[in-house]
């Protein structure tokens, strides 16, 4: 099981005024990390702009429905009322986090260090929240409920995944494998993703990891744009690889790119 251990990095993002209707999550946990945004009053394009900070903290399980409305809302959108899906999906995430899995939560604040809430759900379009067993403080408003669920990105990060398969022996035994970095559409292009893998390299160093792994859809620009940007570079498909890859992902590897990135060079 992964061991918790508390993370400090610094990140710097700017964002327009008029796109604060973000909804983020309470970072008051003692394992969040704030990503300070330094910023004037106008961008480049004379537009006006808000300091933010993106702020990092461990999900912790009654997060669980906050990760899975986010993820579907990213990769199955057309899914998103599939009550059948969902709980085959939410399923699947409590078995990882029984096994040790662990989730960042990334939310944004202002330059007042208050979270940027909306005011109006119909202001996100095409927003659908399954039902939730209310298990939070009884004392939040509804607005920091909604808020609690629709954190503005997230991502998970294992070391079990390369257990008993091809690549267990390959390489370190110290390596991390990250999967499911979603961050939303509304808040992208804020460093949310920078901040969220910068996050998972601060908890891998702290926890003496040698390497990262991930996969990216070999169609996906920005994301290996995003990747390579951060220091991660393209593993030479091998037998090993590629047997992972298919064995893990239950699809062809040549729709993948398999990105690594070593710690402690």
């Amino acid at each position: 099981m992964l061991e918790t251990i508390d993370i400090s990095v610094e990140s710097e993002t700017q964002v327009p005024s008029q796109r604060l209707s973000s909804p983020s999550l309470s970072s008051s946990s003692p394992s969040s990390s704030s990503f300070v945004g330094k910023t004037s009053q106008l961008d480049d394009g004379g537009v006006a702009v808000t300091p933010v900070s993106i702020s990092i903290r461990h999900a912790a399980f009654n997060d669980l429905t906050s990760i899975i409305n986010l993820r579907l809302k990213v990769f199955y959108p057309y899914l998103m009322k599939d009550s059948a899906f969902y709980s085959k999906l939410l399923y699947k995430v409590r078995q990882r986090f029984d096994r040790g899995s662990i989730c960042f939560i990334a939310s944004l604040k202002n330059n007042n260090n208050n979270n940027i809430n909306i005011n109006n759900m119909n202001r996100i379009p095409n927003v659908h929240l399954h039902h939730v067993s209310m298990t939070m403080d009884p004392s939040l408003s509804l607005e920091q409920r909604m808020n609690h669920l629709l954190p503005v990105g997230t991502v998970e990060l294992n070391d079990f995944d390369f257990r008993g398969t091809s690549m267990e022996a390959v390489g370190s035994p110290r390596k991390l494998y990250v999967a499911d970095l979603a961050v939303r559409e509304d808040c992208r292009r804020m460093g949310v993703a920078t901040a969220l893998l910068a996050a998972v390299e601060a908890y891998a160093t702290n926890a003496l990891y040698e390497a990262i792994f991930l996969h990216v859809e070999n169609h996906n620009e920005a994301g290996l744009k995003l990747y390579t940007s951060n220091g991660y570079e393209e593993y030479k498909a091998t037998p090993h690889s590629i047997n992972f890859t298919e064995a893990h992902l239950q699809r062809p590897a040549n729709l993948y790119v398999m990105l690594y990135k070593k710690l402690f060079l």
